[in-house]
């Protein structure tokens, strides 16, 4: 799989954003934070805290731009604002799960470009 073949992570973007001397620090801190922001989103969700769960997305669509990850950007963009206004609750576990699968596609997509 070549980097223009990714439908996750964005190489071109990233190397474009710091230089190619930072991409692999920039892949390994999306590694290091996402699973973390993950497992606070799911917290905030079951414990039904909506303004926790706005504030951990808006942090995580950071995470997830850094890496050119625009489609999941706007998912949590999405979630973010329906979670300020307490709107569509019944939809945030299922915005949630497909942020959650963006990113361990984009995990397996950084460990192929890593072994490349």
């Amino acid at each position: 799989m070549s980097e223009k073949e990714f439908q996750f992570i964005n190489i071109e973007y990233l190397t474009e954003m710091v230089g190619e001397e930072m991409v692999d620090p920039m892949l390994e801190l999306f590694e290091n934070y996402i699973q973390e922001n993950i497992n606070d989103m799911k917290n905030s969700l079951s414990e039904q805290n909506w303004q926790e769960l706005a504030k951990i997305a808006h942090r995580t669509r950071s995470t997830v731009s850094s890496v050119g990850m625009q489609k999941t950007f706007e998912k949590l963009y999405s979630l973010e604002n329906l979670a300020k206004q307490a709107k569509e609750t019944e939809t945030f576990e299922n915005l949630l799960s497909l942020v959650i699968e963006d990113c361990e596609k984009a995990l397996i997509e950084i460990k192929i470009f890593k072994n490349k």
